[in-house]
């Protein structure tokens, strides 16, 4: 995660959209529905088709990527050690 020091904007930019994946999403669709909502604001960012080059879709994709190591390092990583203290090493 980007320890960004002004959120305050952005999360209350954010909070409805939160709120709705926390509390309201159909979870069987929520997976689609994260997708849709990352991909639109990567595509409002980055994807405007006349000015689009290579570097916009490469950083997009080394956000996406990031993202995903944040994910395992801040959440999968610790929650795989707790398991393998509790089960055993493979």
């Amino acid at each position: 995660m980007p320890y960004i020091k002004d959120r305050d904007v952005i999360d209350e930019k954010l909070h409805p959209i939160v709120q709705y994946v926390a509390y309201e999403a159909d979870q069987s669709k929520l997976a689609g529905e994260l997708n849709y909502i990352i991909t639109r604001l990567l595509k409002s960012a980055y994807f405007i088709p006349q000015d689009a080059k290579y570097v916009d879709y490469n950083e997009a994709i080394g956000i996406l990527e990031c993202a995903k190591l944040e994910l395992f390092r801040a959440f999968v990583g610790p929650y795989e050690e707790k398991k393998r203290q509790e089960n055993g090493d493979v």
